[in-house]
């Protein structure tokens, strides 16, 4: 039997997580496709068997004939999570070997590949480098690997030595499977490389990848699942050239997506890609400086998502990514000044939000979030336009949708989270318009919620941040009302929240620029209230803190606050020590200057 265990009760036990025993010698002895079929066949969960007898009798056809054959093996997180079930102790160490098992996993692969084929018959050959090639592609491999920071040099150049396999992969008698698997294997490698800022080869992954799809269409092997495994490379490829800023590179891309997309596609794309295409079409020609092209863009993108709801009233993922759509044009519209498309766009997108709460209410959370995004940005838009009162309606509307959220699921973080962002909006709106008693009960009312997040979830330096994003509302709240010893305090919390973060290898020089502006906020509150030693003492915390970049501007303030206390010692010890930075170096000139006088 293939769940064979030492007894009958290892047997189920088997059974019931699907474990196949692959050791038994007439299982072992079958060949790779026809164990993918069996596997795929005693599949615990029905949802990933065979849908019927005559999807089988199919796929053991396709294998008769020498023909791929449709199912897959389940992936190697699949596998080690069935692992894990059955060997509960061995969860204890798999997370902290991950990585470490990708390099060495990758290094094999590679080794196999690399292997002398001349020791071999050709199909051998061949047949071994499908199977280890095949196997980089595993989504943990992939997964484990995006975590780029972890990598060694040796690792990353793996990486660069995988994209050349592929690159050498031989195109034999089943060309179209061969030129398939080569497209494939160098986007992912492409993937990879570009999130651990090996751009030039990910760029060059990503090329050859293309490359592989044009010869398939050199050799008229082209059909629309191919055509849409190519529209896919080439989305990925134009939105890593976006992000490294080689917008140029990036506009023939998203054309020939645009393009692709209007083609027989297999699957079939979704009703909202051709608007989400022209809305990366518009960024990148505004990124390009031609704006009537990018702005043609944008309002076609929104055209089309609208006409995508209207066509499917009733799918909410169509709902949502129109409105998806909908928010990065209206950021580029904020990007461009231009405030009444923003506020017609904003509004549309909170209308749209708001009635989609009541056809979906299966989903009506996610919608009230969007909402409430939407409504920020339009408050912001209407205060920016001259209407500051408007402004302030809308902030109060966002805040009881906000409130609404955490009512109906008190536990969740993004209903938290929406409300400590919607509180410290309706306080800004208050405070813009002279109200300041009410802007400060909802600054308090943010930071007891961003407190409850941070208390629940220590480990999570988002709350953390959150929070310290609250407690500088509040400094900001307590200076404009005349209290500058309550804004140093929040000022206080903040750099005492930060310090544990400051030491972090990944997140440690965010949580240093965070805490370094908020000392020297606080030399500021200090520094107007005519306190010149104590603003000293702040910005020598901001120095020890800053990243490197930012200290040279810290030690020029310092100097000067020194200056203005009469500590002409600190003075010039803060201006030779800034001395040397190039952006700096004229102020510290100055500051040793007026010391000498």
């Amino acid at each position: 039997p293939p769940h064979q265990g030492r007894g009958v009760v290892e047997s189920l036990a088997r059974a019931a997580v699907g474990a196949v025993d692959w050791s038994i010698p007439a299982i072992a002895r079958l060949p790779r496709h026809l164990r993918t079929v069996v596997e795929r066949s005693l599949e615990r969960d029905p949802a990933h068997r065979y849908r019927s007898a005559a999807e089988l009798a199919d796929d053991l056809d396709r294998f008769i004939l020498g023909r791929p054959i449709l199912a897959r093996r389940c992936g190697a997180v699949v596998r080690l999570w069935r692992r894990l079930r059955r060997h509960p102790r061995l969860a204890i160490v798999a997370g902290g070997a991950g990585v470490g098992l990708a390099a060495a996993r990758l290094a094999v692969v590679l080794q196999a590949v690399r292997m002398d084929s001349a020791a071999r018959s050709g199909a051998a050959a061949k047949a071994l480098a499908r199977d280890a090639t095949a196997r980089l592609t595993d989504e943990s491999v992939q997964r484990l690997l995006a975590q780029g920071a972890a990598l060694d040099e040796g690792s990353r150049n793996l990486l660069v030595e995988a994209r050349d396999a592929y690159l050498r992969w031989p195109v034999g008698d089943d060309a179209r499977a061969d030129l398939a698997l080569r497209a494939r294997g160098l986007r992912e490698v492409a993937r990879v490389l570009g999130r651990i800022d090996r751009h030039g080869d990910a760029k060059e992954a990503f090329a050859a990848s293309r490359a592989a799809h044009d010869e398939l269409a050199r050799r008229g092997l082209v059909d629309p699942a191919l055509r849409a495994a190519r529209l896919d490379g080439v989305m990925e490829e134009y939105r890593f050239l976006i992000e490294t800023r080689h917008f140029a590179d990036a506009e023939p891309l998203v054309a020939e997506a645009i393009d692709l997309a209007a083609l027989p596609l297999e699957p079939p794309p979704g009703p909202t890609l051709a608007s989400s295409l022209l809305c990366d079409r518009g960024f990148v020609l505004g990124a390009l400086g031609r704006r009537e092209q990018a702005d043609a863009a944008f309002r076609a993108a929104a055209e089309s998502a609208a006409e995508a709801c209207d066509d499917f009233p009733d799918d909410p993922s169509v709902a949502m990514d129109a409105l998806a759509v909908l928010w990065n044009v209206g950021i580029c519209a904020e990007n461009a000044g231009r405030r009444a498309e923003q506020v017609a766009l904003c509004g549309d997108l909170v209308e749209r939000s708001v009635a989609a709460m009541q056809r979906f209410p299966d989903r009506a959370d996610d919608f009230r979030q969007a909402a409430i995004r939407g409504l920020h940005k339009l408050a912001d838009a209407e205060f920016f336009s001259g209407e500051p009162e408007v402004s302030l309606a809308t902030a109060r509307r966002a805040a009881a949708l906000a409130r609404e959220s955490f009512g109906a699921a008190p536990g969740h973080p993004s209903a938290r989270g929406a409300i400590v962002e919607s509180a410290i909006r309706e306080s800004r709106a208050a405070s813009r318009i002279g109200r300041a008693a009410e802007a400060a009960a909802l600054v308090a009312e943010a930071v007891g919620h961003a407190e409850a997040m941070a208390a629940e979830e220590p480990a999570l330096f988002f709350h953390c941040k959150r929070l310290a994003f609250a407690l500088r509302e509040l400094a900001i709240n307590r200076d404009r009302c005349g209290s500058p010893a309550e804004a140093v305090a929040a000022h206080a919390r903040i750099h005492a929240l930060l310090a544990p973060w400051c030491e972090s290898p990944d997140l440690g020089d965010t949580a240093r620029a965070w805490s370094a502006s908020s000392c020297g906020e606080a030399a500021d509150v200090l520094r107007r209230s005519g306190d010149h030693a104590g603003a000293v003492e702040w910005l020598e915390k901001a120095v020890g803190v800053a990243v490197p970049a930012r200290r040279a501007a810290f030690l020029v303030t310092l100097a000067d606050s020194a200056l203005a206390g009469g500590d002409y010692e600190r003075a010039r010890a803060a201006a030779l020590a800034a001395l040397d930075d190039p952006a700096a170096g004229a102020d510290a000139l100055r500051i040793l200057e007026l010391v000498g006088n």
